[in-house]
């Protein structure tokens, strides 16, 4: 799908609250409001964030005229009465070394490109941060999140045992 009708940019300290607010619909144990706004602020981390523009109030209205094809035809994209943040990700980089801490999109966002397309931002700003390498730490569970990575060419290296409680997480690394 093209994402059009989405922009994908660098976060801003006055995201935090609405990223954290995102960070607790996607997430069992989410990230403090604190953390997601030193995030933000830190130069070695690279914060990205996707950003609908829609004229609805329900934004379940706007992705189903998107799902159809209708929205970045009829106008409705370039109304830009109301934006709302669907997506981020967080990248911190170490060296030659970047790592995943966190990417998120919205339930009824999902399903349309949108987390491989913050995904490969990120991979390429790290490219260009001189990063040789990004790992991840996922669920085992995750098989959303799992399919995500290996389709955009990340590798399972290593499975820490009970990292989230019972689950184990997946440590997965790419080569940029």
């Amino acid at each position: 799908m093209n994402n059009d009708q989405f922009k994908i940019s660098h976060c801003e300290t006055g995201d935090g609250d609405e990223i954290f607010a995102l960070e607790g619909k996607c997430f069992d144990r989410p990230l403090t409001l604190g953390s997601i706004k030193q995030m933000i602020e830190c130069s070695d981390t690279i914060f990205l964030k996707a950003v609908v523009y829609s004229k609805f109030e329900n934004n379940a209205e706007f992705f189903n005229k998107i799902a159809n094809g209708k929205a970045a035809t009829d106008g409705e994209s370039e109304q830009k009465v109301g934006q709302k943040i669907v997506g981020y990700i967080s990248l911190k980089i170490a060296i030659d070394e970047g790592e995943i801490y966190n990417i998120a999109v919205e339930k009824s966002a999902r399903g349309r490109g949108l987390g491989s397309d913050l995904l490969n931002n990120a991979l390429k700003e790290a490219k260009k941060r001189n990063a040789k390498k990004v790992f991840l730490e996922v669920n085992q569970n995750n098989n959303q999140a799992i399919s995500l990575y290996l389709k955009n060419g990340f590798k399972q290296i290593h499975i820490r045992k009970n990292y989230y409680g019972s689950d184990s997480a997946l440590i997965l690394v790419k080569e940029i």
